[in-house]
C-alpha cells in the first residue's frame, strides 16, 4: 500500500510539473506572437516532430493555438504540438537555414542536447562501426553501437556491442544538461566488459555549441580514472560546421585533440576529422557518415 501511495503521488507530481511547463511554453508563445503581430513580422514555427514552417505569415492566434499562412495555405496549429516559435528577420539568411540535426553529438562523444521525440540516426564510422540512436520520448536517447571487423578466424571474438542511455534537460533556453551511461561488451562473452558514466553540459550561443563533460568507467566494482571532455561545434553556413573534441585522459601525458569539418544535408552529414596525440606525435584520421530519420 505504501508503495502504491508513493507511485501515485510521484505520478501526480510529475503531471503537475508537466502542466506547469506547458503553461510556461504557452505564455512564451503568446508573448512572441504578440510581438510578431505588432511588428507585422514573419514567424517560423518548429513542431515537436521536427517539421518546420518557413517564412510563415501570422494570421491570428488564441490562448491555445496559432493560425499561419504559407505556400501550403492557411494552417492552424495547437500549442501542444509546437516546440519553438521565432520571429524571422528575412534579411538574415541564417534564420532560413534548415534545422541543425547533428547538435546532439561531436565526433565520438555526445553533447547534452537531445534529439526530438521519435527521431534518431544511423551512423557509420571507420567503416566497421555502426551506431543506431533513437529518442522514444522527449529527452531520452537510446544508443546502440555494433562493430563488424572481419578477421581470418571468427568475427565475434574481436567485435563489441555497446548499449547506452542519455537523459537530457533544458533548464534554460541556451543551456542543456545530461547524464549518460553506456555498457560495452564483446559479442560472445563479458571478458573486459565495462560501463561508462558521463555528466554533460552544453551552452549554445550564436550558432556555436560549447560542451563540457566529466566521466569515468567501472567494471566489477572497480572505478577507472576519470575523463574530462571539452567540445565545440560552430555552424559557419547552412551546410558547413567546424567540430572539435578534446579529451583529458590520466593515462596520457597530454590531452587528445581533434578537429575537422562536418558537411550537412537536410537529413545527412559527413565528418572528416583528425585526432592528434601530441605526446606520441601521431595523427589519426576520423570519418563518419550519418543519416537521420
Amino acid at each position: 500500500m505504501r508503495l502504491f501511495k508513493f507511485l501515485f503521488i510521484s505520478v501526480l507530481l510529475l503531471l503537475i510539473q508537466l502542466q506547469i511547463v506547458n503553461a510556461q511554453s504557452a505564455h512564451s508563445f503568446l508573448t512572441i506572437l504578440e510581438q510578431a503581430e505588432s511588428t507585422n513580422s514573419t514567424i517560423r514555427i518548429e513542431l515537436k516532430d521536427g517539421y518546420d514552417f518557413y517564412e510563415s505569415k501570422l494570421l491570428s492566434f488564441s490562448k491555445n493555438s496559432v493560425t499561419i499562412h504559407n505556400s501550403a495555405g492557411s494552417i492552424s496549429i495547437n500549442f501542444d504540438r509546437i516546440d519553438e516559435i521565432q520571429i524571422i528577420n528575412i534579411s538574415n539568411n541564417e534564420k532560413l537555414w534548415f534545422p541543425l540535426h547533428s547538435d546532439n553529438r561531436l565526433f565520438i562523444y555526445p553533447t547534452a542536447i537531445s534529439s526530438k521525440a521519435e527521431k534518431g540516426y544511423i551512423r557509420n564510422f571507420y567503416l566497421f562501426y555502426t551506431n543506431f540512436s533513437f529518442n522514444p520520448i522527449k529527452n531520452l536517447s537510446m544508443n546502440l553501437v555494433v562493430s563488424h571487423i572481419p578477421t581470418l578466424e571468427t568475427t565475434l571474438d574481436v567485435n563489441i556491442l555497446s548499449f547506452g542511455l542519455k537523459y537530457s534537460l533544458r533548464p534554460f533556453k541556451d543551456i542543456h544538461i545530461a547524464i549518460s551511461a553506456n555498457r560495452y561488451n564483446h559479442l560472445i562473452d563479458d571478458i573486459n566488459s565495462f560501463t561508462t558514466f558521463f555528466t554533460l553540459g552544453t551552452y549554445s550561443y550564436n550558432n556555436t555549441d560549447f560542451t563540457l563533460g566529466l566521466g569515468f568507467g567501472a567494471n566489477d566494482g572497480e572505478i577507472f580514472e576519470p575523463v574530462a571532455l571539452f567540445g565545440l561545434q560552430t555552424r559557419f553556413s547552412e551546410r558547413l560546421i567546424f567540430v572539435t573534441e578534446n579529451l583529458i585522459l590520466p593515462s596520457f601525458e597530454t590531452p587528445v585533440f581533434s578537429a575537422g569539418p562536418r558537411f550537412l544535408g537536410k537529413n545527412i552529414s559527413t565528418d572528416i576529422g583528425f585526432f592528434f596525440l601530441p605526446d606520441e606525435f601521431k595523427t589519426v584520421p576520423f570519418i563518419s557518415f550519418t543519416t537521420t530519420f
